[in-house]
Formats: structure tokens, C-alpha cells, sequence
């Protein structure tokens, strides 16, 4: 395969088990092209509020050293008011493996 390209199998007619009824393209995934579109899907997930905002990691402009800071500011505040304060994490393994 050559670097940056990736070849797939279209469909031109009749019998999909036949494999003389494919045509192979190849498609170009260069570093412009997949910032393009990278800009473009996060404009429209961030246009149609897709995300929650209390989303942080694989975001631009947020980290997760925010979502850290924002609990370490509850717990501060359930300590001071000797109130209770129940915290639930949860880890999205490989969630972005294709």
C-alpha cells in the first residue's frame, strides 16, 4: 500500500459476489485533507451541540486538568460544609479505535 493512500473496492453493477463487478479507487488521506475535515466535522459538532459541555478530553481549548480542578473545588466546598459528596468516574476505553 502505498503511503497516504488507501485502496477501496466500489460497486459498479449486478452481482455484488462476483469480483469482476468491483472497481478499486484509491483515496489520498493526506495531512491537509484530514485537517480539513477534522475542522470541519468539530465546527459542526460545536454548531449543532453534539458534545456536552462537561466533555473535556479530545476537545480544543479544554484539558482534563479542568475537569480535575472543577472536582477538586466540590470536594473542597462538600469539606467545608461537612456535607457529602458522592463522585462517579468513568473511562471510555478506545473509544476513538476504528
Amino acid at each position: 500500500m502505498d503511503k497516504g493512500y488507501s485502496n477501496v473496492p466500489l460497486f459498479k453493477k449486478t452481482d455484488p459476489s462476483d469480483i469482476n463487478n468491483y472497481r478499486v479507487i484509491k483515496i489520498c488521506f493526506s495531512k491537509i485533507s484530514t485537517s480539513i475535515l477534522n475542522k470541519r466535522i468539530s465546527e459542526w459538532i460545536d454548531d449543532n451541540t453534539i458534545v456536552s459541555d462537561a466533555q473535556y478530553g479530545f476537545m480544543a481549548g479544554r484539558s482534563t486538568v479542568n475537569a480535575i480542578f472543577i472536582l477538586n473545588a466540590f470536594v473542597n466546598k462538600a469539606l467545608n460544609d461537612k456535607g457529602r459528596l458522592y463522585c462517579g468516574l468513568l473511562t471510555l476505553r478506545k473509544r476513538l479505535t476504528v
